[in-house]
C-alpha cells in the first residue's frame, strides 16, 4: 500500500481536478485507491465508486472512506486471485462510470486510418 500511496501522491499534483481510481495487485492483496475532488462529488463519489467496483467480489467499502476518498486492502477469499480480482474491479469501474454517463462508450469504428501521403487527398 505504501508504494501505491506514493505513486498515487505524485499522480494527484497532475491531476487534481480529475477522479482517480489507482488499482494496484500483489501475490496476495489487492490495493485500491479512490480520490475524487470535492468539486466533483455531485456527480460521483469515491464511495460509491469503489462500492460498485468491488461489489461482486463480495467486499464491502470501508468505513472510514468519505465521498472524496477511499484506501483500501483487499484479501482475496477462498478461490480468488489478486490478479483477477483487479480485472474484475477495473471492468466492473468502468461500467459504473458508462452508467453514470462519465465515460463515454466509443460507438465509431475506428477504420478512418491515414497510411501515409497517398491518403491525405487533396491536403
Amino acid at each position: 500500500m505504501e508504494a501505491l500511496q506514493a505513486a498515487v501522491a505524485e499522480m494527484n499534483n497532475e491531476t487534481a481536478d480529475l477522479g482517480i481510481m489507482s488499482i494496484s495487485d500483489g501475490t496476495k492483496q489487492v490495493s485500491i485507491h479512490c480520490r475524487i475532488p470535492a468539486n466533483k462529488t455531485e456527480s460521483v463519489s469515491a464511495k460509491d465508486w469503489v462500492a460498485a467496483s468491488i461489489k461482486s467480489l463480495g467486499f464491502e467499502v470501508p468505513e472510514d472512506a468519505t465521498d472524496e476518498l477511499v484506501e483500501t486492502t483487499l484479501i482475496p477469499k477462498e478461490g480468488q486471485f489478486p490478479i483477477k480480482m483487479k480485472d474484475e474491479i477495473i471492468g466492473q469501474a468502468f461500467e459504473f462510470l458508462k452508467q453514470k454517463g462519465l465515460f463515454l462508450d466509443d460507438d465509431e469504428s475506428d477504420d478512418d486510418f491515414v497510411f501515409g501521403d497517398d491518403d491525405l487527398g487533396s491536403f
